[in-house]
């Protein structure tokens, strides 16, 4: 049970803030110094009163002055008899010379006898002046009384000091008083420095668990170690969400990481497949000119065709580098449209010219169909050269892979903000793994669909670029009649 309600009590700490948890410290703190502190003043006085020699049982402040009158009754009754120094330790018996200090003088303020040895008056005109006046002196108080002969005569005065303090009332007990006094006034104090340490101690072990789980996670993720997942954090809200913006910044981290370690995968991938790709054609381009150069005059029949390989190869690695270069500029990250306000009718129908004049060298037939479904036809806001770049990428791939006496059905339908279109080819259609990697870099498709074709694998690559950039997609399918089917669509800028 107690185990219970302990956890209950760790999982509400962690939803309260931790303004509210120091708030509820400090307030525990107090309420638990108020109460030892009533407890030990409770404590106290019980001792007080139960004890008769405690502090409480010890004499007022005011109990020398108390016995005053009965010294001044005492003079009265023994007249010029207490002026006789022989007659001091029966005065002694009724002064409390603990607490209260004399000093008998005769009519001059000559010193007879007494525990003052201080000489306090002046002279007979001096003393009779201060008769049954007070005076402070040395944190007490001094009392002139006069002594009378039996005549009623004048010989002489007595004088009283003494302190209205229980300390000066209780010199046996002085150490005593002061201990409980202090001790009762100080209690507060003690309890409030003793509370602030347990609790505080309390408060800092719950806080700094997380801290360190916090300090642990920064710094392995200072060290690019990323491999863990920071769980809750607990100990307050504040540092449970500093936890969870932790957790989501490694997993930010992690993946940066992983998509720069995926590009520099793909750059050196990259560099490795052009490479490769330029590595055929400039083989063949210095084989030939090797030929040319070590045939001599009797070779010239090879020259137009050794020529003619030359430059188809030389195109190859042109067009090849062109594609590259076309990649780099869409991949950046401050790649930007030329938006232009363009005629989309008229362009495609140039664009249909120019594919039916390549599909009629291998025998395909082209069918195109322009569907406007706006409500005012008009120009559109586009980029003419990327748009002319999609065409020309996916329609000739198209003319690529479809086989003589194959059809390719274009279709492109024009709504108010989108452009719809559809390439579907009598080919052999795309293979499965097509499906899923014809977008990549550097992919040449299934060996027997590309038999005879020459390309890098960028074609749909930076076509699917283009497309993402103008807010579209792209998808490759096959057609329920066979054939490559390739739909897409893009927002007029």
């Amino acid at each position: 049970m107690r185990m219970r309600m302990r956890m209950k009590l760790l999982r509400w700490n962690d939803s309260v803030p931790l303004s509210r948890q120091l708030t509820y410290t400090f307030m525990l703190i107090l309420i638990s110094t108020l109460l030892t502190t009533l407890f030990t003043w409770g404590s106290s006085l019980f001792y007080a009163l139960m004890n008769k020699n405690g502090p409480l049982s010890s004499k007022p402040a005011n109990y020398y002055e108390l016995q005053i009158p009965d010294i001044y009754k005492f003079v009265d009754n023994q007249g010029e008899e207490l002026l006789d120094p022989s007659f001091r330790p029966k005065l002694e018996e009724v002064i409390p010379v603990k607490g209260i200090a004399y000093q008998v003088v005769d009519l001059s303020g000559h010193i007879l006898y007494g525990t003052l040895a201080e000489p306090l008056v002046s002279g007979p005109g001096d003393l009779i002046r201060k008769f049954g006046s007070n005076a402070n002196w040395k944190g007490g108080f001094l009392k002139f009384y006069p002594v009378l002969g039996a005549d009623e005569a004048l010989k002489g005065g007595l004088i009283l000091h003494y302190k209205l303090t229980v300390r000066a009332a209780n010199p046996d007990q002085a150490n005593r008083l002061a201990l409980f006094y202090f001790g009762n006034l100080a209690a507060p104090f003690v309890y409030l420095a003793l509370f602030t340490f347990i609790f505080s101690r309390r408060f800092g072990k719950r806080i700094n668990q997380p801290i360190a789980s916090l300090i642990e996670a920064a710094e392995r993720i200072e060290r690019q170690d990323l491999d863990f997942a920071i769980g809750e954090i607990g100990g307050a809200r504040e540092l449970d969400e500093l936890g969870r913006a932790f957790e989501q910044m490694r997993c930010t981290l992690q993946g940066s990481l992983f998509r720069e370690w995926r590009s520099e995968q793909e750059r050196q991938e990259m560099v490795a497949a052009m490479a490769h790709d330029l590595r055929t054609p400039l083989t063949i381009i210095q084989g030939h000119v090797d030929g040319l150069l070590s045939g001599g005059p009797h070779q010239q029949e090879r020259l137009k065709r050794y020529l003619d390989t030359i430059k188809f190869n030389t195109v190859r690695s042109i067009r090849l580098v062109e594609e590259m270069n076309e990649v780099s500029e869409v991949e950046r990250p401050d790649f930007q449209f030329t938006p232009e306000m363009i005629e989309l009718d008229p362009l495609i129908r140039q664009k249909a010219e120019e594919y039916s004049m390549l599909c009629e060298n291998k025998g395909i037939r082209l069918h195109y169909e322009y569907i406007d479904q706006r409500n005012h036809s008009g120009p559109i806001r586009q980029d003419s050269h990327r748009l002319n770049q999609i065409l020309d990428n996916l329609l000739t791939n198209s003319i690529r892979f479809t086989p003589r006496d194959g059809e390719i059905a274009w279709t492109i339908t024009v709504q108010e903000e989108l452009i719809y279109m559809e390439i579907h080819d009598s080919g052999d259609g795309f293979a499965e793994k097509d499906l899923h990697s014809a977008f990549n870099r550097f992919y040449q498709g299934d060996a027997s669909r590309a038999a005879g074709t020459s390309h890098a694998g960028l074609g749909l690559y930076i076509v699917s670029k283009l497309i993402l950039k103008l807010g579209g997609d792209i998808v490759l399918d096959n057609h329920p009649n066979g054939g490559a089917w390739i739909k897409l669509w893009f927002k007029s800028m």
